[in-house]
């Protein structure tokens, strides 16, 4: 019986292309994996091994691709790379967004503004984020008399709206570095209607803590839009 044979050669470039590009894809799912929080630095070195991997399986895949910039031109495995470092900041934000947002931060905030509600100050404070604790509420003192003349001289909470915006910010300058969301409510108290805002942080395990929170010291519409906040800090439950 006769017996069938496939002949052909390999471009051992372009074998190897292909091989070196399932190698950093797995230390790339490796770092992901086992790694709870990547500096800048990381961030970046994924990225560009990201960029290789690309343009490694590039190589063997047929087509043709080319990217022209104002100060680039390439085509081939040399536009998947290109085009994989230029979206470096998008690329980084839609990975830290899938993960981040993988667990909610209602629970969080309830607990937080019912501690405060009620007077609970100590127990806010603890909860507080680790970094939080160490730099703006380092003070704890300072923290509970931030809110004794600040935010209890508006009364009670007669009612909170639910959360009316949330914004991520990741790294922001000033603040230690990590994943933040900050939460807006209109929140009636006995004296009207004030922007209420808390920050929260996303620490290493991927869990949100409570960073700061403000209470506006001017009243607002008790209806219509409101403007998002910049981060809160832990000892300043009032802004201007």
């Amino acid at each position: 019986m006769a017996r069938s044979r496939i002949i052909g050669g390999v471009n051992i470039n372009v074998l190897l292309a292909f091989v070196f590009g399932v190698v950093f894809l797995s230390v790339i799912l490796g770092l992901v994996i086992f790694v709870k929080d990547l500096s800048e630095m990381a961030r970046w070195v994924i990225v560009i091994i990201m960029a290789l991997a690309g343009a490694g399986f590039a190589a063997v895949i047929p087509g043709v691709l080319n990217v022209e910039l104002p100060y680039i031109k390439s085509g081939g495995a040399l536009a998947v790379l290109v085009l994989v470092i230029i979206n470096q900041p998008k690329i980084v934000k839609t990975a830290i967004d899938i993960v981040a947002t993988q667990k909610d931060t209602t629970s969080v905030l309830s607990e937080y503004l019912k501690n405060i509600d009620d007077g609970h100050l100590d127990k806010a404070w603890e909860s507080l984020d680790q970094y939080a604790k160490i730099t703006s509420a380092a003070d704890k003192n300072l923290f509970k008399s931030a809110y004794e003349n600040g935010r209890y001289i508006h009364g009670e909470v007669i009612e909170r709206t639910p959360p009316l915006g949330s914004d991520m910010i990741i790294d922001p300058p000033g603040y230690p570095a990590g994943i933040y969301r900050v939460i807006s409510f209109r929140t009636k108290f006995s004296d009207g209607c004030r922007q209420e805002s808390v920050s929260v942080r996303s620490d290493e395990d991927k869990n949100w803590h409570v960073f700061g929170h403000n209470v506006s010291i001017s009243p607002i519409p008790c209806t219509g839009p409101i403007i998002p906040s910049p981060i809160s800090t832990g000892v300043t439950p009032n802004k201007r």
